[in-house]
């Protein structure tokens, strides 16, 4: 088992995983399970991950590129479509909520994928496009967009989003920090 996927079992359970609770694993934990595991095997075995991350994707709903940089601790707390495209690096200790989207955008000043900082949760039906940097202790309110960037200790809101500076913006949102 990789360190990665270690990192994301501590964000879900805050401490080592039961056989019973392996043996009942949520689909999205099956789903990371098998993401973190693409990058680092190859061949047949490689094709067998990639397999069950498709068959994982249609139960879940999520969308998460291998080829994204994702660090240790991403939670996923709930089943719906959240799409994380390439390129796009996300850091520690990310809390994605259902129906959000991080993808690139493909003209225009912004063009490229968005840097998330670390300990930073995205609501539902948040949308994050662009090359854009998010700040570390960042909370995006549900139904955000974001396209500009973020500094650290803040919230964003809105449509178009906002930001208000605060200080722990993610205290009480980010729990069972890696």
């Amino acid at each position: 088992m990789t360190s990665l996927f270690r990192e994301d079992l501590k964000r879900w359970y805050g401490r080592r995983e039961t056989i019973k609770e392996r043996l009942l694993r949520p689909v999205q934990l099956k789903y990371l399970y098998h993401l973190r595991k693409i990058n680092e095997t190859h061949g047949v075995l490689r094709a067998f991950h990639q397999m069950r991350l498709r068959y994982y994707s249609v139960k879940s709903g999520l969308q998460i590129s291998h080829r994204a940089h994702i660090g240790g601790g991403l939670y996923v707390p709930h089943f719906g479509a959240i799409v994380v495209g390439e390129d796009s690096v996300l850091g520690k200790n990310i809390t994605l909520g259902m129906n959000c989207v991080i993808g690139r955008e493909n003209r225009g000043t912004r063009q490229g994928s968005p840097t998330v900082g670390d300990c930073v949760w995205i609501g539902a039906g948040s949308v994050l496009c662009g090359k854009i940097t998010i700040g570390t202790d960042v909370v995006i309110a549900p139904g955000a967009y974001v396209n500009f960037d973020v500094p650290p200790h803040s919230i964003v809101v809105g449509n178009p989003g906002v930001i208000h500076p605060k200080d722990h913006a993610t205290a009480g949102y980010i729990t069972r920090m890696v």
